[in-house]
């Protein structure tokens, strides 16, 4: 099971895996792009801090993150990776 989001500004998204303990997270914010991962405390807290705002209700302008479909990660996912490949060349 996955929970998948981006922060509010839209330069920083993120899948966390419930049963690995793993959030990914990628970074397009102008010409810096990049991929990490995290396997700390301080993943499941950012995982749980999205959840608490969806449950809750938090107006829009509160909020730290917004849903993110499987779609928006995957087109990222590419869009960073191609990045990546280009600055690599």
């Amino acid at each position: 099971m996955t929970t998948t989001f981006k922060s509010t500004s839209e330069n920083q998204f993120f899948r966390y895996n419930h049963l690995t303990g793993v959030l990914i997270i990628l970074v397009k914010d102008g010409c810096n792009k990049g991929i990490f991962t995290r396997t700390d405390s301080k993943a499941v807290q950012l995982a749980r801090l999205f959840n608490r705002e969806q449950e809750h209700g938090v107006p829009s302008e509160y909020r730290s993150f917004d849903p993110l479909t499987d779609y928006e990660w995957n087109f990222v996912t590419d869009q960073v990776i191609h990045a990546l490949n280009e600055n690599a060349l």
